[in-house]
């Protein structure tokens, strides 16, 4: 086989296992997170408290997101 034939197949799939897999589902997102989740970059499970605040027995907060309402004008 010349080296152009090798180059030319290396984005095919070798064999069909790949399509055969089922996908793996992804996890559902959450709308809110609580501000210790978000803090440390983690899922929250966005119950009051969450799972991770309940374990670790610290404060659970939700606060809105501020960046979805619109910059007040000032005078």
């Amino acid at each position: 086989m010349s080296s152009l034939q090798e180059f030319s197949n290396w984005d095919k799939p070798q064999s069909d296992d790949a399509t055969d897999r089922p996908r793996k589902k992804r996890r559902k997102y959450i709308a809110k997170a609580c501000n210790e989740c978000k803090r440390r970059k983690i899922k929250c499970n966005g119950l009051t408290p969450c799972q991770r605040c309940g374990r670790q027995d610290i404060e659970c907060i939700y606060v809105e997101n501020a960046q979805s309402e619109p910059p007040s004008e000032q005078e």
